[in-house]
């Protein structure tokens, strides 16, 4: 005999599927790694960009994880370039000149920073007498400290103490986080100076900047350079 479909029967059959269906979408829910088979998700399963830093536990991936060749040193350790500007000997009368402005293909003045805080100049430049204070690039007079003044190094990227390497026959001092006593003179912290008689070479200046790893602690008040230790070093 036929069954007559009723409105209990309607009901019933309605509420079997609302149970059915709330039940997937709960169990769905509330999936976890456990009810995953091992290996069954690959990387074609996961959308592109949808795994981020914050996805993957701290401390789990090692250099095995990394394709060979495939992590270069900028992308652990970025780097920064910066082009200082050149000085002016402090009253306009000695006015340093990049190279690369008479010389366009030759690298300008400027420095490289990278991760580990090691700081590498490149470029040369070249004093002009200026209009200002005594008109005379010449390293002489009340004015002498100011004239030999490269270029000042920012504070963030000066070096713990000193440094000094051969230029054009002569020297180049980098004067640290300190300001730096020569012979009579002082020049300010992260002065970068030379004789006014020739060029200034910088390739090769390198140095570890004193915030970085592995730099020596600074040393208390004014540097030194003696008169006659800075005669020995231009002899």
């Amino acid at each position: 005999m036929r069954r007559r479909l009723s409105y209990s029967n309607v009901v019933a059959t309605l509420a079997l599927f609302l149970a059915l269906g709330l039940g997937g979408a709960y169990a769905a829910d509330k999936i976890t790694s456990n009810d995953i088979a091992k290996s069954a998700v690959t990387s074609k399963a996961i959308k592109n960009k949808t795994v981020k830093g914050k996805d993957v536990k701290d401390k789990t991936l090692t250099g095995a994880d990394y394709k060979d060749g495939s992590v270069r040193p900028a992308d652990l350790f970025g780097a920064t370039v910066v082009s200082p500007p050149l000085s002016n000997g402090g009253e306009g009368d000695c006015l340093w000149t990049d190279f690369s402005t008479e010389i366009p293909p030759l690298q300008p003045v400027s420095y490289r920073r990278n991760g580990y805080g090691e700081v590498t100049f490149s470029g040369a430049a070249v004093p002009v007498d200026g209009p200002g204070g005594d008109g005379a690039c010449d390293g002489a007079g009340p004015d002498a400290s100011g004239d030999s003044v490269v270029l000042v190094i920012p504070p963030e990227d000066r070096p713990a103490r000193p440094h000094i390497f051969p230029s054009a026959g002569g020297i180049l001092i980098v004067a640290g986080v300190n300001d730096l006593g020569l012979g009579a003179n002082t020049v300010p912290a992260g002065s970068v100076v030379t004789s006014v008689s020739g060029s200034a070479f910088l390739n090769g200046v390198s140095f570890l900047a004193a915030n970085a790893s592995g730099s020596p602690a600074p040393t208390n008040g004014t540097d030194r350079i003696s008169r006659s230790r800075l005669r020995e070093l231009g002899s």
